[in-house]
C-alpha cells in the first residue's frame, strides 16, 4: 500500500561509532597513536552526546515524505564519506578500435557500482535515529525503499 511502519522496542543503549584511521597503527609512532586514539575517543564522545540529545523518544514516527539529509544524523565523518562517495552515474566512454585499417568508435559503458546517499528514505528516517540509540526496530516497507541501508 506504500505505507511504512516501524516499532521501536527494548532498552536505550548507545553504541559508539568510530572512524577508521587511514594510517596504519603499525607505522605510527607511540605519540601519534596516543593523539589518534585521543581524537577518536573525543569524536566518539561527541557522537554519543549527540545521540543522547537528538534521538527521538521511543515510538516516535516522523511524518512521511520528508527530505532529511544523512548529515543531520549523529554519524562519524567516515560513515558520512562512505554514504556520499561514488558517482552512481553511468559514464559513456569512447574507444577507437582498429578494424581492417579503419578507425571505428566503439562506445563503452562503465556503470559504477558505487551509489551516493545524501537524503534518507522514509523508512531510513523513521528507523536510523532509533537504531543509533540502541533500540530494536521492527520495520516494514516496499521493496527498494532502503530498508537494508537503514538496518
Amino acid at each position: 500500500r506504500g505505507e511504512e511502519h516501524f516499532i521501536s522496542t527494548s532498552n536505550d543503549q548507545s553504541t559508539p561509532s568510530s572512524s577508521s584511521h587511514q594510517t596504519s597503527k603499525a607505522t605510527m609512532s607511540s605519540k601519534q597513536r596516543v593523539n589518534a586514539t585521543t581524537l577518536e575517543q573525543t569524536a566518539i564522545s561527541r557522537l554519543q552526546k549527540r545521540i543522547q540529545e537528538e534521538c527521538p523518544d521511543r515510538g516516535h514516527a516522523p511524518p512521511l515524505n520528508q527530505k532529511v539529509s544523512f548529515r543531520s544524523l549523529p554519524l562519524s565523518d567516515g560513515t558520512l564519506r562512505g554514504l556520499e562517495e561514488g558517482d552512481g552515474k553511468q559514464q559513456q566512454g569512447q574507444q577507437k578500435a582498429r578494424n581492417n585499417g579503419k578507425n571505428n568508435k566503439k562506445k563503452i559503458s562503465n556503470l559504477s557500482n558505487k551509489k551516493q546517499f545524501y537524503k534518507m528514505t522514509d523508512i531510513q528516517n523513521a528507523c536510523i535515529p532509533h537504531a543509533l540509540k540502541g533500540r530494536d526496530i521492527l520495520g516494514a516497507a516496499r521493496t527498494g525503499s532502503g530498508k537494508t541501508l537503514a538496518f
